[in-house]
C-alpha cells in the first residue's frame, strides 16, 4: 500500500478499522448473522420435530385401530410399524440435539438478565 492510500484510510476510517490492522481487529465472521441462523436452524428442527411427532401418533393411532380390529397381519400393519420405528429413530436422534441447542438460548436468555 502506498503512503498516499495508507494517509487517505487513516483520514477517513477510525485506527480500529484501518485496513493494515483489518486482521487484528476485525472479526471474521459476522457473529450477528451467525446468531440469527442458529436461531432459524433451531426453529427449523423444533418444526420438523413436531411434524415427526404428529406424523408418529397418526401412525401408530392407525396401527392401534387395525390391531383392536385383528388385522395384524395384513401387509399394511407391517409396513406402518416399519414407518413408525424409522420415524421413532429419527425422532430419538434429533430431539436431544434440539433440547441441547434450546438449552444453549435458555443460558445466554438467563446470563443477560
Amino acid at each position: 500500500m502506498s503512503n498516499g492510500k495508507s494517509a487517505f484510510f487513516s483520514l477517513i476510517l477510525p485506527p480500529l478499522f484501518h485496513p493494515l490492522h483489518e486482521q487484528i481487529y476485525m472479526p471474521t465472521e459476522d457473529y450477528t448473522d451467525r446468531a440469527i441462523r442458529f436461531m432459524e436452524q433451531l426453529d427449523k428442527l423444533r418444526h420438523q420435530l413436531s411434524t415427526a411427532q404428529e406424523q408418529q401418533r397418526l401412525l401408530l393411532s392407525r396401527m392401534i385401530e387395525l390391531k383392536n380390529n385383528h388385522q395384524t397381519d395384513l401387509p399394511e400393519y407391517e409396513e406402518l410399524s416399519q414407518r413408525s420405528k424409522n420415524l421413532q429413530a429419527m425422532i430419538d436422534k434429533w430431539r436431544p440435539i434440539y433440547l441441547e441447542r434450546l438449552q444453549i438460548i435458555k443460558d445466554i436468555k438467563a446470563s443477560h438478565r
